[in-house]
């Protein structure tokens, strides 16, 4: 009798052993799956903020260098979130202002040189 329990337990322990080797293969072949899923995740989250955030910031960081380089005419195609689109859309029209300004400056210059204006 004890043979035959003995045998029971082994059969049991060992059907147990085999059940816990599934689970773990199990397990770890999920977390290899949520850890590629992440990292997909992550490479396109990465992108789109590279996309939709950092490159309509580098445009703007390009036009005032260009424009505080006195570089006239340049403008900016607002790009991004609703944000750095309107500060694009106020530096094209800073730069509007600029030219107005330097057109009105050399009208006047024009006028004063002029002999009539004595």
């Amino acid at each position: 009798m004890n043979g035959l329990i003995g045998a029971e337990l082994e059969r049991r322990v060992a059907d147990a052993g085999d059940l816990a080797d599934q689970r773990l293969r199990g397990t770890v072949i999920s977390m290899a799956l949520i850890i590629v899923i992440g990292g997909a995740i992550a490479v396109r989250g990465i992108r789109r903020v590279n996309r939709d955030i950092s490159r309509p910031l580098e445009d703007l960081e390009r036009m005032v260098l260009r424009l505080s380089g006195r570089e006239h005419g340049v403008r900016v195609a607002p790009g991004g979130p609703r944000e750095v689109r309107l500060i694009g859309a106020a530096l094209n029209d800073l730069a509007e202002g600029q030219e107005r300004g330097r057109a009105v400056e050399e009208q006047v210059r024009a006028g004063s040189q002029h002999p009539c204006a004595l």
